[in-house]
């Protein structure tokens, strides 16, 4: 029997336009959808995905966000959580960020211009799971939020110990600050916050930003 229950969703994009015309035209197109919360920066969404009771069945992401790429907020949600599936969206090419959003958990991606595509793609992830998407001469085949979760937290993490600077850099950068704005609130130069990061990095044996992110919000669990 087909699942006819309310479709909780949310999103985050950084373009206040983009977010209005995305919400009016999913609801218009999917009137059984309805959005828990829209917000312009991915350390919002993160903290959404934290603290609130209620969480939504689908996370639109956008690709381009002011305090952190989309494929670091895939990753740091899906490091949370196996309940909100995730759907990356971006003005750009789907192969520029596919590769990138499949190994950060998402559950597929599409085109942001493409409302009709998009609630496509919204209602392919609620019936399968994940999206199989073929770019060229490429299928890629996402995984589903349990799946991806799982892959994440397959490998035994071991001890780590930061200083107190490195640990207030990573947390600043998980809460959404840009580097620049890190370097403002530590009272250091910006080439400082980046050192702080690659050896945080390094410690946790991790090689990016959004795996070091994801770490801090683990850690704070």
């Amino acid at each position: 029997m087909a699942d006819i229950s309310p479709l909780q969703l949310a999103i985050v994009d950084n373009d206040a336009f983009a977010l209005r015309g995305i919400e009016a035209g999913i609801s218009r197109m999917l009137p059984e959808s309805k959005f828990l919360w829209r917000v312009r920066k991915g350390g919002e969404a993160i903290e959404h995905i934290r603290f609130d009771e209620m969480q939504p069945d689908i996370v639109l992401v956008d690709m381009s966000l002011e305090d952190s790429t989309g494929p670091e907020v895939c990753y740091a949600i899906r490091s949370r959580t196996a309940h909100s599936s995730l759907l990356a969206i971006t003005s750009f090419s789907l192969r520029r960020y596919a590769d990138r959003v499949l190994d950060a958990g998402a559950q597929g991606i599409v085109a942001k211009d493409n409302i009709s595509g998009m609630c496509s793609a919204l209602q392919g992830i609620r019936a399968s799971g994940a999206l199989s998407i073929q770019l060229g001469t490429r299928v890629y085949a996402f995984r589903t939020a349990q799946e991806a979760y799982d892959g994440v937290h397959c490998s035994s993490s071991r001890p780590v110990s930061l200083t107190s600077r490195e640990l207030q850099t990573v947390e600043l950068c998980a809460k959404g600050k840009s580097l620049a704005e890190a370097a403002v609130i530590m009272q250091v130069k910006v080439e400082t916050v980046k050192t702080n990061l690659k050896r945080a990095e390094h410690k946790i044996g991790v090689s990016s930003r959004a795996k070091i992110v994801a770490w801090w919000w683990e850690r704070e669990h």
